[in-house]
């Protein structure tokens, strides 16, 4: 963006066009990238844009090379009145071999003179360049590095859903009043006055924290006169053909949350009908049936609960014109309620581990309100960190094909890192009990896992996975700083990102059914059990009796996650 507002005068003209705002001159400015919500400029077309100042006394072009070749420019200065005709370039690509991250953002790599009327130069692959004839190498504003990025902290707030708060049981809670903000200033008559307005007010009543995917979505009164968040978009918005053409929903919430149990009043103001959806876990897409569990339910009690848009299982309640929906997601083990009765329980024998909360309507005005999302006593709530395969901190080693922007917009910031030679290698830090390797898999990739240099799991298998989904989980580790090691042994592995996981837990963790487990499994040998079985962890194989994963070496292991009340012992979480 700098590249663009630091090397013309940018903003609003006013009505008699004497601002000096610069303008864009069409004849000078091309783009041959191909796309269009996903655009791909790796095809090595010219791509650029000049902008002028309407004094023509400068001007400034800006070139975005993101292909792997290096191209040419040849820019000829006509109708200008120029001054001092020299011309800085101003360059941000990605390091050099041993470089910090930000060595090469947006600095002065070269000035120029026009040669026979032409000034010439040559851009990098993977850069983005302006070359302006506005004298900016002594300016402190140009020269000033972005500021870093501070810690990413994952969202968990008290119960007014405002404050940042660790210590309680709840994530998130919205009640769509807002009293306690009271009234806020805001900008007028562009900025050069302020003026008080009621906190709803001042932003269109549009709810805190919540992204709309579709619908219009907005806090009104209800017939006792309390605030709730209504979906206005009726039955005349349904077969419009639009761009996103899926019913209405809004996200909220944190990636990286993992255990938790969300709650939502939903209500049917319309008298021609309406449905209400509550989803969980969700990762990507702009459709309600994107949250990896959501139930649905009308006012004549009908519901159906989904595994993102596969019906699993459905049913009837009491009609009403209100529920209480919930959706408690604990490991693969998934329930749904309906005012607080358990309608149905999912346990995802490849479940995905973590995602925001969703709420959906179809096109009939529909309330909700009292949305609350609550920890899980003995499971960790959410992932602490998400680090992208591109990251700095990943090593890589043997042969691995490495595809950056260019990437589908489902992968994390569009890039992947993918091997099919074995004996390619990755390792990455992480600080928790274990990690997900994430990315979308065949199940193919079969590994052997060293952690802080020791072997930890022999010819470990891998799942079928689409994206933003776990191929992989490694559990049990002492919770602290790790450094682990996969080693390709055969087929294909698609890597993405990774997430640590926390083994802070809220309560005791229930190790019942691994202590039960390893009661039953004795003390065995090696012979007593089958060859290893790929996949994520799951129930023990039945015959002939074999200890559970965590105790055998050809499984990934799992727990321990660290009790808040002292309890190390190994789970199933």
């Amino acid at each position: 963006m700098q590249h663009f507002t630091q090397f013309a005068r940018t903003g609003w003209e006013n009505d008699t066009n004497t601002a000096g705002i610069w303008r864009t001159v069409p004849e000078a400015s091309y783009s041959g990238v191909s796309g269009t919500e996903n655009v791909d400029g790796s095809n090595g077309a010219p791509s650029y844009m000049t902008l002028a100042d309407p004094r023509r006394k400068d001007f400034s072009t800006v070139v975005v090379n993101d292909s792997d070749r290096r191209k040419t420019y040849r820019i000829k200065a006509r109708n200008m009145r120029l001054g001092d005709p020299t011309m800085e370039i101003w360059e941000t690509r990605g390091p050099d071999a041993g470089q910090a991250y930000d060595a090469n953002l947006k600095h002065l790599v070269d000035e120029i003179r026009p040669d026979d009327g032409y000034y010439t130069y040559t851009v990098e692959p993977r850069s983005i360049v302006t070359l302006t004839t506005l004298d900016k190498s002594r300016d402190k504003e140009t020269r000033r590095r972005l500021p870093g990025s501070g810690e990413r902290t994952v969202l968990d707030t008290d119960a007014t859903g405002k404050r940042h708060d660790v210590r309680d049981s709840v994530l998130y809670a919205d009640d769509f009043g807002y009293e306690e903000e009271g009234d806020v200033e805001v900008g007028t008559a562009g900025g050069t006055r302020t003026t008080s307005q009621p906190y709803l007010a001042s932003r269109g009543n549009q709810p805190r924290y919540m992204v709309d995917q579709t619908g219009a979505w907005e806090i009104g009164k209800d017939a006792d006169g309390d605030n709730v968040l209504y979906q206005y978009m009726d039955q005349s918005m349904k077969d419009t053909h639009a761009w996103n053409w899926h019913t209405p929903n809004t996200t909220v919430g944190d990636f990286r949350w993992e255990n938790y149990r969300a709650t939502v009043d939903v209500s049917f103001p319309d008298p021609q009908g309406g449905l209400a959806t509550l989803g969980v876990r969700q990762q990507k897409g702009m459709a309600a049936s994107d949250a990896a569990y959501n139930i649905r339910v009308g006012p004549d009690g009908t519901w159906t609960f989904y595994e993102y848009g596969t019906v699993i299982a459905n049913g009837t309640v009491a009609a009403a014109d209100r529920y209480r929906l919930a959706i408690e997601a604990k490991g693969a083990s998934i329930t749904a309620y309906i005012d607080g009765k358990a309608v149905h329980t999912y346990q995802d024998p490849t479940p995905q581990a973590e995602g925001r909360v969703k709420l959906g309507s179809d096109f009939h005005t529909t309330a909700f309100d009292n949305l609350k999302v609550e920890k899980i006593d003995g499971y960790a709530p959410y992932a602490t960190a998400l680090t992208d395969s591109m990251d700095a901190s990943v090593a890589y080693s043997g042969a691995w094909s490495r595809k950056a922007a260019f990437g589908d917009a489902m992968d994390w910031y569009r890039s992947t890192s993918t091997s099919r030679t074995a004996g390619a290698s990755f390792s990455v830090p992480f600080t928790g009990t274990g990690i997900d390797i994430i990315g979308g898999n065949t199940g193919s990739a079969v590994f052997d896992v060293h952690v802080d240099g020791k072997p930890i799991a022999k010819d470990a298998g891998t799942v079928a996975s689409d994206r933003r989904r776990a191929t992989y989980a490694l559990r049990g580790l002492p919770d602290r700083a790790h450094t682990a090691t996969f080693v390709l042994k055969s087929g294909t592995i698609v890597f993405d990102a990774f997430t640590a996981i926390s083994g802070d837990v809220d309560g005791r963790v229930d190790t019942a059914a691994i202590r039960d487990s390893l009661a039953e499994a004795g003390d065995p040998v090696p012979g007593d059990y089958p060859p290893p079985t790929r996949g994520l962890c799951s129930t023990p194989p039945a015959r002939p009796p074999g200890p559970p994963c965590a105790a055998r070496r050809d499984w990934t292991p799992w727990g321990p996650p660290r009790s808040r009340t002292g309890s190390t012992t190994p789970s199933h979480d």
